[in-house]
C-alpha cells in the first residue's frame, strides 16, 4: 500500500503510511517505555521451552490502580489461562489474571465496567503475566483429554463443552435456579451480579456418590 502511495519512490516523506524503519523505531520506544512500566525476563526451561514472566508485584498494582481497585478491600480477580497451537510442532500455553471486581472502573472513561454480565466475559479485561512456548506434548494436550472423555471442547462445537462438570452448550448461558452454597449463596464468599450463579459443580467421585 505504502508503494502505492507513493509510486514507488525511495525515501519518501509525508506520507500517510509510515515506512519500515519508522514502525521498527516506534515498536523499540513502545518496547523501552513498556519494559519500565511493566517489568518482564525471558527465560529457558529445561526441555528449551521460553517462557516470558511480567513481574507479577508491579503488574498487579498497576492493574489494580489502573482500575480503581488499589487501596480496596477484597478486589476481586481472577484466573485466566489458555493454550493454542501456533505451528504443528510449537503451541503456547498463555495466563494471567481478569478483571472481575464489580467495582472497577474504566481507565479511560472511569466509567464502571461490569454493568452487565456478558461484559464480563470480555476479553479485554484478561491480562497476561507469563507465557510459555512449548513443544507439543501429547501427554500434556488438552485435546486428548477431551477425545478420551468424549467430552469438552468449543462451546460452538460440543454439545458439552466442559469435561469437568456436566454443563452443556445449550444451557451454558443460563443461570442456575438457585445460587450455589460456596460462592453465591447467602454463606458464599461474593455477591454475584443480579443474584445470578453460573457456577457449575465438579463431576467427581464425591458427587456421583451423593447422586
Amino acid at each position: 500500500l505504502r508503494d502505492i502511495e507513493t509510486e514507488g519512490q525511495r525515501f519518501y516523506r509525508g506520507s500517510i503510511l509510515p515506512c519500515s524503519a519508522d514502525i521498527k523505531r516506534c515498536a523499540t520506544k513502545v518496547e523501552i517505555i513498556g519494559g519500565k512500566l511493566f517489568p518482564f525476563e525471558i527465560k529457558r526451561l529445561g526441555g528449551g521451552e521460553e517462557v516470558l514472566t511480567f513481574d507479577y508485584s508491579i503488574t498487579m498494582d498497576s492493574l489494580l490502580k489502573a482500575f480503581g481497585l488499589k487501596g480496596k478491600s477484597n478486589a476481586e480477580v481472577g484466573q485466566s489461562i489458555d493454550g493454542a497451537y501456533i505451528t504443528n510442532y510449537l503451541r503456547h500455553v498463555t495466563a494471567g489474571v481478569k478483571i472481575t471486581d464489580l467495582r472497577a472502573k474504566d481507565p479511560s472513561t472511569g466509567c464502571t465496567i461490569l454493568t452487565d454480565v456478558t461484559k464480563a466475559q470480555s476479553c479485554n479485561l484478561c491480562f497476561l503475566l507469563k507465557i510459555a512456548l512449548c513443544r507439543v506434548s501429547t501427554e500434556a494436550d488438552m485435546s486428548a483429554i477431551w477425545k478420551g472423555l468424549k467430552r469438552g471442547g468449543a462451546t460452538k462445537v460440543a454439545n458439552q463443552p466442559c469435561h469437568c462438570c456436566g454443563i452443556k452448550s445449550t444451557t451454558l448461558v443460563k443461570p442456575n435456579n438457585k445460587p450455589c452454597s460456596i460462592y453465591c449463596g447467602a454463606n458464599g464468599k461474593y455477591k454475584p451480579f443480579n443474584n445470578t450463579c453460573y457456577h457449575r459443580p465438579i463431576v467427581d467421585d464425591e458427587l456421583i456418590r451423593l447422586h
